[in-house]
């Protein structure tokens, strides 16, 4: 006898459940992401905490995220993700990139992570004594600079990059300078201070990548 698959009964019910899975996770870390823009120290909040204010139990944290740390973690990844997707705008060209465009989608990189710093300063202090979260913070850097460094390789190949740069250093340093650089940065979130620092990524990283010899 020839087993049957799943029906489209089963696998609508199977869609339904993933869906809500997928909104409970994202009820949490919407929630954490608030107590810490609201300027909550990550010391101070608790699971039950969060349980109560997405209203589920204790129980039912512990189905989505293995700790607090887990789920802080969770939401810095996805602000780094959604940062990457803006600077995509310029690393899915492998042209030429005119310093008025890169201007344009740092701009925008910045004031994002501005909004968003207080997930991040949590992470950094997070990882200053939590060997897990380090290693985790590690990883994910890592990762960005190694799509960066594809991202100048190719345009490299293109003829739109200096082919004398190594990509693997610049990429480096680059790397460490969207991140960890514009972090400390944006502490001041005046938009005439985001202006500058929009302005000084944009020098920099033109100047470094594309301005004609």
């Amino acid at each position: 006898m020839i087993a049957k698959g799943p029906g489209p009964v089963d696998r609508r019910e199977h869609g339904r459940r993933r869906r809500k899975r997928d909104q409970t996770r994202d009820d949490l870390l919407r929630a954490m992401q608030e107590l810490l823009e609201s300027g909550e120290p990550f010391t101070k909040i608790s699971v039950e905490r969060l349980a109560a204010q997405t209203g589920m139990s204790r129980t039912r944290f512990y189905m989505y995220f293995e700790d607090l740390g887990d789920l802080l973690f969770s939401a810095y990844a996805r602000i780094v993700a959604d940062g990457k997707q803006i600077v995509a705008k310029w690393w899915d060209e492998t042209g030429f990139i005119e310093r008025h465009q890169m201007r344009l989608i740092l701009g925008e990189f910045v004031r994002y992570r501005a909004k968003h710093i207080m997930v991040s300063r949590a992470m950094h202090a997070c990882a200053v004594t939590d060997p897990i979260a380090r290693g985790s913070v590690d990883a994910l850097r890592s990762q960005s600079i190694d799509e960066l460094g594809a991202v100048i390789s190719a345009a490299q190949s293109a003829g739109s990059v200096d082919d004398s740069l190594d990509p693997v250093v610049i990429s480096g340093w680059l790397g460490w300078l969207l991140e960890r650089g514009v972090d400390q940065l944006v502490q001041d979130a005046r938009p005439s201070n985001l202006r500058k620092v929009a302005d000084s990524l944009t020098n920099i990283v033109w100047n470094t990548l594309y301005r004609p010899n």
